[in-house]
């Protein structure tokens, strides 16, 4: 049973990676065909079922880079701005400049067509220092073209002759001959519309030498077009009508507004024949409605100027038809596009929030571990100085052991010449014997009083007052003996050969009256009263032969027996 789970989520797993692996080459196969068949690109990514959300960031980038260029040159739609601004930062971050280049000129683009002019403003010109920085010449030409729209936009045609002159020094120096063509071209166009029509011509004329140059007919036709505005500027409508005518003959793809623009010569000049003649051509049933509109509203024109009330009327009221049917059309876009920014809006909040739970309860856990490994690393910091104490403590302890040895030595040794000193000799053998005791008796007496066991038992006397309850337990007597037989080996076995006649509980009393502690304190580690404590020690003494003179017993142990 637990194989063949095992066997089904391999099978989804490898499904999914297929179904991953799926989507990747269709996406590099767009990105293949973009610049060559931008129609193509877009229908492979109209054929992708992805959630953007569930790609990473490196494949979400070059979707959305694909999705701008396809937009670009086609009427596709752009992809989100939020999605545009995570692209570039991606592309930033990893250093792919010329990719966060293009990503920054599509999305000033995006900023433009939702009015939002000076953060669009503000795009281009980051943009295009950017690729300058890069020696990028192709980008920096591209951007200094749609600054130069943006400035005609704004109305200001000097500021965008700058700019289309910009943009054709820098696709000079990239070699790209047809989008240098189209900058000639444009400046062609803006000297036209601030009446330097002799400027305008020149440049008109460079533009449609290169577009001989590369024979490139799209090129050819819109400068042709241009030269057209520009002879209609003049006044000259003989030209204008050929240039246009030229237009459409090099480039029908486009055919039907240069055609509308001869009509309206014709109904400038008094030709209302010709004009209508060449309408009744263009009129189909397959002609989009934005070109009826155009069409209808020169028919009405032409009947209002031949006073035919009836027909203009008639028109018109086609012509406002289509006005409408277009501004409610433009509603129901914006409508719909509000809604579905709203609803990406609302499905990234929700993101947003589910993320920021998951960091919290992130944020929350590193906390409890970092909690944790701090308590860790306080027991063991605790734990190293509790083993260094009694490492030094032992080293103390074999110190003062091997101190006392050298002593007791030196203590028989003077013992033996005191046997054979005399006179004067003698009382100074006795006297050094005297203060080598003494010291001895120093040296235990500091080992007992700063000894674990007496601090743990005075602790547990302090905090026994107002209790009155048995201290020393057996394991606590166990400690007592085990300490006293760390000091000095031979104590409990010297005072069960040399008194016999002592009890083990006795012997046991001795190794704690050895702590020095008065009778009060005795009592209440071992939960009697200090009459029987006094009684104790009393017998104690009597066994051991302990005269009055040496009647304290804690001296005694030390000085005679310890």
């Amino acid at each position: 049973m637990k194989s063949l789970k095992d066997l089904i989520i391999l099978l989804i797993l490898l499904n999914g990676c297929s179904f991953n692996t799926s989507i990747y080459r269709q996406i590099e196969e767009a990105e293949k065909n973009v610049n060559s068949s931008p129609k193509t690109a877009a229908s492979i990514i109209d054929s992708l079922n992805v959630d953007y959300n569930q790609l990473n960031k490196e494949w979400q980038s070059r979707l959305v880079l694909l999705k701008c260029s396809i937009a670009y040159k086609t009427k596709a739609e752009y992809p989100l701005l939020n999605e545009i601004m995570n692209t570039k930062e991606w592309f930033e971050k990893k250093g792919l400049l010329t990719k966060a280049v293009q990503t920054s000129l599509f999305l000033a683009i995006c900023l433009e067509n939702e009015n939002n002019d000076e953060a669009a403003h503000r795009e281009y010109i980051d943009a295009l220092i950017k690729a300058e920085q890069n020696n990028d010449f192709n980008e920096a030409g591209y951007l200094s073209s749609h600054l130069g729209d943006f400035y005609n936009s704004e109305n200001d045609p000097n500021a965008a002759l700058q700019k289309y002159d910009q943009a054709s020094r820098y696709f000079l120096l990239a070699d790209n001959k047809r989008s240098l063509g189209y900058a000639l071209r444009d400046i062609g166009r803006t000297y036209c519309m601030i009446d330097s029509v002799g400027r305008a011509f020149e440049y008109m004329q460079r533009a449609d030498f290169v577009a001989d140059c590369i024979s490139d007919k799209r090129l050819k036709s819109s400068v042709r077009n241009g030269l057209g505005n520009i002879a209609l500027r003049e006044g000259n409508y003989e030209n204008a009508i050929m240039y246009l005518e030229d237009a459409v003959r090099i480039d029908s793809t486009g055919y039907i507004p240069d055609m509308l623009a001869i009509s309206n010569i014709h109904i400038t000049s008094g030709e209302y024949g010709k004009a209508k003649l060449l309408l009744d051509t263009l009129l189909t049933d397959e002609l989009p409605e934005e070109y009826k509109k155009g069409i209808y509203y020169n028919y009405y024109l032409i009947n209002t100027l031949e006073n035919n009330s009836e027909e203009a009327l008639r028109y018109f009221e086609d012509f406002f038809d289509l006005f409408e049917k277009e501004l409610n059309s433009r509603a129901d876009a914006n409508y719909i596009e509000i809604e579905k920014k709203y609803n990406h809006y609302f499905m990234v909040s929700e993101i947003q929030e589910l993320t920021i739970k998951n960091q919290q309860f992130l944020i929350v856990m590193i906390i409890l571990i970092l909690i944790v490994l701090f308590t860790i690393a306080v027991f063991q910091y605790i734990h190293f100085k509790n083993r260094k104490k009694i490492f030094f403590q032992e080293e103390q302890l074999k110190d003062t052991r091997i101190t006392i040895v050298n002593l007791s030595y030196e203590l028989e040794k003077k013992n033996n010449d005191l046997s054979r000193a005399i006179g004067e000799e003698y009382q100074k053998k006795e006297d050094e014997i005297k203060a080598l005791k003494g010291k001895i008796v120093e040296i235990k007496t500091n080992l007992i009083n700063h000894s674990p066991v007496k601090k743990d038992l005075l602790k547990k006397i302090n905090s026994n007052k107002y209790l009155s309850k048995i201290i020393i337990t057996d394991k606590l007597w166990s400690k007592v003996e085990t300490e006293i037989d760390t000091f000095s080996p031979n104590f409990q076995l010297y005072l069960k050969r040399e008194y016999p006649s002592l009890t083990e509980q006795e012997i046991q009393y001795c190794c704690l009256c050895l702590y020095g502690f008065d009778s009060n304190q005795e009592a209440m580690l071992i939960g009697i009263s200090p009459e029987s404590i006094r009684k104790r020690r009393t017998r104690i003494r009597e066994k051991m032969n302990i005269s009055l003179i040496n009647s304290n017993l804690h001296i005694y142990l030390i000085n005679h027996l310890f």
